[in-house]
């Protein structure tokens, strides 16, 4: 699987992307500061909680998924491109189906949607790559629910 560019269309069935920096939501542009208002706006049903994550250099390959029934999921980068393999619920199994890898630039950040299978972000050309989490407080506790891949998903980098 060929990783595609990231974009607010191709990523709406499984979130929203975060970088839509367009001039209609700019709200404050001083000298020394520019300010984006709205730029992804949803719900969470409790306290968030914020986590740091690192996401170690590995094989391109997918063997596993994990999702959040209850919790939308935010991933920033924050120092290095990455690739994110998400995947829809199949309608009658919930096994990931149609899975898709993106390009995820350090410039950009997305908020998945409930339920949407993904994996820890692949760094592309770094050994790790450091990521702000955010999503319900108790998310790892109660609300982590992890797929075996029927097969490999490798991806061509």
């Amino acid at each position: 699987m060929k990783p595609i560019e990231l974009s607010a269309d191709a990523f709406r069935e499984y979130g929203q992307l975060i970088h839509d920096l367009s001039d209609e939501k700019l709200t404050t542009d001083f000298s020394h500061v520019k300010y984006w208002k709205k730029i992804t706006e949803f719900s969470l049903p409790s306290v968030v909680s914020t986590s740091y994550l690192i996401g170690r250099k590995r094989n391109f390959v997918v063997t596993e998924m994990e999702r959040h029934f209850n919790t939308n999921e935010v991933i920033i980068p924050l120092d290095n491109d990455a690739i994110l393999v998400v995947a829809k619920p199949d309608a009658k199994t919930e096994s990931p189906v149609d899975v898709t890898a993106f390009y995820l630039r350090r410039s950009q950040g997305v908020v998945l949607h409930q339920n949407i299978w993904h994996v820890v972000p692949f760094p592309i050309n770094a050994d790790e790559s450091a990521y702000f989490i955010l999503f319900a407080k108790g998310t790892e506790e109660n609300d982590l629910h992890f797929h075996v891949m029927g097969k490999i998903y490798r991806i061509e980098v």
